[in-house]
């Protein structure tokens, strides 16, 4: 029935929508509700519903005019029968017929089989007439004349709809297309001549929500003045009137029939539904009552949210009701609604809501509860909701629950707070359950230490945090209560923070074991279980073990809850771990999509190393040295120093050393290496090869030949250490040693599948070691990307820049600098643009940390420093 199609050919000129109410001069031409009712006019039955004053009739009234067809409206009263309706249709379709004779559905009947051409009858404010007979006639019509169309304009899910047989084509046009966006609330009044500014727009739009009929009736009013500019302060006493007064007009029927007290209740809740009015009113006639009253009256609407309809309340309605709370004694009220609709919803799982009416009731116990049982969905999908919520927590409250403290600490570093401040946070959220594990029983203490364990580590004591996750674990083991679910539960989130702690002091063995706890527990929630297994591929692909990393990825992404939970940061280890495998069997491919969605990931304090690394690391692969090395530079610079544990921060510390020996830069990269020089497999690798290219090669064999020695190795630290020890041999003419560690590196590389760390030493030497020592190495070195002609190295500077460079690392500005050289300040500023476009930087600070990286400034001696302070 589209009125742009068939029914337009079909009119004549004597032929209309006959009763059709006139078309005002100022009505907005609205092409989002034009489209709705265009896609739905297909359908043999249109039903058109919305709460009063949405601008229904008037919408489809001005759709109607863009192709005028032939039929009749008929506006429906209260005190009418089915009859009387019929009686009026017919009239208006055949202005000719006499005496209907008592049987007005016959007359009409026939008038439809004698029509020529499609016809569209419009009834409307049909729910005014609650009659099953109405359903059934209309769909006996429709079922007999093909080319009948009939649109039906209501606020309330009708009896019609309830009732029509599974043979009719009905379409519903949803009530959400006809507010008004902000757009064709400028439209609206523009169109009457309103003069405003942007301050005036604003306010219509947030206070009169969308709602036609109080923007038309503003844009009235408005338009007595046409000369007149108004402004914010100007329109505000006129706006809250209005939302007032239509308040007034739209409610006193729905007060009359259930009271006020009821009505502002269901203002309270953020919507209605029998089982949610049922769980605050404790009655179920009265929450059917009220809900079909609020319904028939027009002061809500029906709207659907996923596979549920909820009755909403118009927002200008529900905000008036709610100032209406004046005495104490409705403000109880109002709290003792609010938690008992948070509570059902909270069993119902809607999560949002019940976290919104905890907050508005200022009821934390209950908040937390929310919080801890649906935490994971809500920061995945509110996390900005979520912060502010905790943000007007109370201090008290918050340290009464450190989990709460711990979630805004974490949070506040997630979302770019001050990490000063996310520290803080962190930090007290320690100290109150420390306090708190005093005197609470197992299972509440077990919640605390996993709570102090999560707030230790992501505030960068990660030492104390795997410290006091082996007490947890020892105390764990010491456990002699019966197991619950919510014991069990508890036990997979401290087994899991405990391995995460674990993992991030570099203890990989026991990460697995907890890792593998968190496995074995049935009732662990879906992110927790995702997390463990996503860390352990992650643990295994760090040490080489890239089948046991795969497994347990295809293990993580063939869980049932996996599409929910894949984009998160819940997720994100896994995503890791498949990256690196895909990076050491060559598929880059797949690489660069895993490492792609690693990075639009919120990535924490706590991971961010090895996003940097994996992201440097496929770039070196790639002989793009420069790239990489700037992905290294930008990551540090991009968090604050010392947050990362030290085991993943050495972890990209040993890559950007090979980016500075790529550069030709060996004690560049033992001086980065030398705060992590302590026996861990993670940079062992890296420091000897740094020993080997700085020209010590003996050095560096002693290096490689005692943490080989030690045996247990994990395979990747095991192969760069035996192709150090196989390089280093050779250069010192040891050839049985060299052709021994060669043997060694291809059967961890063959077992393993490891491909990257061969790319860490020069292909050429490898080849030419191979000849000597008369082992195959073509098969691993066959594809190996040309690192060491990447095209990293060092930036050239002129003499000038190299000046202006020595005196940035004073405090002066440009124009101190410019003085001292005795330069114009144009031409200092010439120089560090240029400064800064060699070093990749564009900050002084950074300026400076890749100036000593690179040498091209001597470190400050003490006497130096001694000097200038």
């Amino acid at each position: 029935m589209s009125p742009t199609s068939t029914l337009a050919e079909h009119r004549s000129p004597d032929q209309g929508l006959r009763g059709r109410p006139r078309t005002r001069r100022h009505v907005l031409r609205r092409e989002g509700v034009s489209e709705a009712l265009s896609r739905a006019a297909e359908a043999s039955v249109v039903v058109v519903r919305g709460p009063a004053g949405v601008g229904k009739t008037t919408a489809v009234a001005a759709w109607l005019d863009e192709a005028p067809v032939r039929g009749a409206w008929w506006t429906v009263r209260g005190d009418q029968a089915v009859a009387d309706v019929w009686a009026g249709v017919a009239r208006l379709l055949d202005p000719a017929a006499g005496d209907l004779g008592g049987a007005p559905l016959a007359a009409l009947d026939e008038a439809l089989g004698g029509a020529a051409g499609p016809v569209t009858v419009v009834l409307d404010d049909v729910d005014r007439l609650d009659d099953p007979r109405l359903a059934a006639d209309v769909e006996r019509l429709v079922l007999r004349h093909d080319h009948l169309h009939v649109v039906l304009v209501g606020r309330v899910r009708t009896t019609f709809e309830r009732a029509a047989g599974a043979d009719l084509d009905v379409e519903l046009v949803a009530p959400d297309v006809f507010e008004l966006d902000r757009g064709e609330v400028a439209a609206m009044l523009t169109a009457r001549g309103v003069c405003f500014d942007d301050a005036a727009l604003s306010l219509v739009d947030d206070a009169l929500g969308g709602w036609a009929v109080a923007v038309q009736r503003l844009a009235h009013e408005l338009a007595l003045q046409p000369r007149r500019l108004w402004r914010r302060r100007d329109l505000a006493p006129l706006v809250a009137r209005l939302e007032g007064e239509l308040t007034r007009d739209v409610s006193t029927e729905a007060e009359s029939l259930v009271g006020a007290d009821a009505l502002r209740a269901a203002a309270e809740l953020p919507f209605l539904s029998p089982e949610l009015l049922e769980a605050v009113t404790g009655d179920h006639d009265a929450a059917a009552e009220l809900l079909d009253v609020v319904e028939r009256s027009g002061v809500g609407g029906w709207t659907v949210v996923g596979s549920t309809r909820h009755l909403v309340l118009v927002p200008v309605v529900r905000r008036v009701l709610l100032e209406r709370r004046v005495d104490e004694a409705q403000r109880q009220e109002a709290r003792r609604v609010q938690v008992a609709g948070a509570r059902q919803l909270l069993d119902d799982g809607d999560a949002r809501e019940a976290l919104g009416l905890a907050a508005a009731a200022h009821d934390w116990p209950l908040l937390g509860e929310v919080l801890e049982r649906h935490h994971a969905e809500l920061t995945r999908d509110h996390a900005d909701e979520v912060l502010s919520v905790l943000e007007t927590v109370p201090e008290a409250s918050l340290r009464a629950d450190p989990w709460l403290l711990c979630l805004l600490g974490k949070l506040s570093a997630f979302r770019g707070r001050s990490w000063l401040a996310a520290a803080g946070t962190l930090a007290a959220a320690d100290t109150a359950a420390r306090e708190l594990q005093k005197d609470a029983g197992p299972t509440g203490a077990l919640r605390l230490a996993a709570v102090r364990i999560a707030a230790l580590r992501r505030a960068g004591s990660v030492g104390r945090a795997a410290a006091l996750a082996r007490r947890t674990r020892e105390s764990m083991a010491q456990l002699r209560v019966p197991r619950t679910p919510e014991l069990a539960r508890r036990l997979a989130d401290a087994h899991l923070q405990i391995g995460l702690s674990l993992f991030h002091e570099g203890a990989y063995d026991e990460a697995l074991l907890e890792f593998g706890a968190v496995g074995r527990l049935d009732e662990a929630t879906d992110p927790v279980r995702l997390r463990a297994l996503g860390t352990a591929a992650l643990v295994h692909a760090l040490d080489g073990r890239l089948g046991e990393a795969r497994a347990l990825v295809v293990a993580a992404e063939g869980d049932e809850r996996w599409s929910d939970w894949r984009h998160t940061v819940w997720a994100l280890p896994a995503h890791l771990a498949a990256g690196v495998a895909a990076l050491d069997a060559g598929d880059d491919r797949e690489a660069r999509r895993r490492i792609r969605t690693a990075a639009s990931m919120p990535a924490s304090v706590e991971e961010w190393p090895v996003v940097a690394w994996l992201t440097a690391l496929r770039h070196l692969a790639h002989g793009d040295g420069a790239t990489g090395f700037s992905v290294v530079r930008d990551a540090e610079a991009a968090h604050p120093q010392g947050v990362a544990s030290n085991h993943l921060h050495g972890l990209l510390t040993a890559l950007k050393s090979d980016f500075l020996l790529l550069s030709k830069q060996a004690r560049s990269a033992l001086g980065a290496l030398r705060p992590f020089v302590d026996g861990r497999e993670s940079v062992a690798g890296a420091h000897a090869r740094a020993l080997l290219f700085a020209g010590a090669a003996a050095d560096a064999r002693v290096v490689a030949d005692r943490m080989v020695w030690r045996g247990r190795l994990a395979p990747r630290p095991q192969l760069e250490l035996q192709l150090v020890r196989a390089v280093a041999s050779g250069r010192v003419g040891d050839l049985d040693v060299a052709r021994t560690a060669l043997e060694q590196a291809v059967s961890v590389s063959a077992r393993h599948d490891l491909r990257l760390p061969w790319w860490l030493v020069p292909a050429e030497e490898l080849r030419s070691l191979a000849r000597q020592t008369g082992v195959d190495l073509d098969p691993v070195l066959a594809d190996a990307p040309r690192i060491y002609s990447s095209g990293l190295t060092v930036p050239k500077l002129t003499r000038r820049e190299a000046v202006v460079l020595a005196q940035l690392r004073g405090a002066g500005s440009v124009e101190d600098i410019a003085r001292t050289l005795g330069v114009s300040h144009n031409t200092v500023k010439s120089q560090v643009r240029s400064l800064y476009r060699k070093l990749g930087v564009s900050t002084r600070p950074a300026a400076l940390r890749v100036a000593y990286e690179w040498r091209l400034l001597a470190p400050v001696s003490r006497e130096q420093a001694a000097t200038a302070s």
